[in-house]
C-alpha cells in the first residue's frame, strides 16, 4: 500500500515525495532515465572494488554505454580523481571523468544528455 500511494504522490507532484523517501542515487538515475524515455537495455554490477570504488553500474542504452562508480571520499584514489578529473587504471593511460558527489560518472560513449542528467542527480 505504501508503494501505491508514493507512485500515486509520484505522479501527481513530480516526485518531491519519491526523492526524499528514496535517496539510493542509482534509483534516483533509472528514475531520470526513464522520465526522459531512454530506455534502459542492461545494467551490469561491475567489480567496483577492483577500481578502489565501493560500487559500479554499468548502463547500455539507447542514448549510449557509460558506467558510474560510488567511492568513499576519504580514499587516495578518490582524492586524486578529484585533483585531475581523470581516472587511470595504469599511469600511461587516463579517462576524463565527471563528478558528483562521491561518484564518477565515465561515458566516452554516451550522448551528452546522459552528463547533464547525472549531474542533475
Amino acid at each position: 500500500m505504501k508503494k501505491m500511494i508514493a507512485l500515486t504522490i509520484l505522479a501527481g507532484v513530480g516526485g518531491v515525495v519519491y526523492w526524499q523517501k528514496h535517496r539510493d542515487f542509482f534509483k534516483r538515475l533509472d528514475l531520470v532515465l526513464q522520465r526522459q524515455g531512454i530506455e534502459v537495455i542492461q545494467v551490469t554490477e561491475m567489480a567496483a572494488h577492483l577500481l578502489g570504488a565501493s560500487e559500479g553500474k554499468k548502463y547500455i542504452t539507447d542514448a549510449g554505454t557509460f558506467e558510474i562508480y560510488r567511492f568513499a571520499k576519504d580514499s587516495p584514489i578518490w582524492h586524486t580523481i578529484t585533483k585531475t578529473n581523470q581516472f587511470s587504471l595504469e599511469p600511461a593511460t587516463c579517462f576524463p571523468v565527471i563528478l558528483n558527489g562521491c561518484y564518477m560518472l565515465y561515458a566516452s560513449h554516451a550522448a551528452p544528455l546522459i552528463t547533464d542528467l547525472f549531474l542533475s542527480l
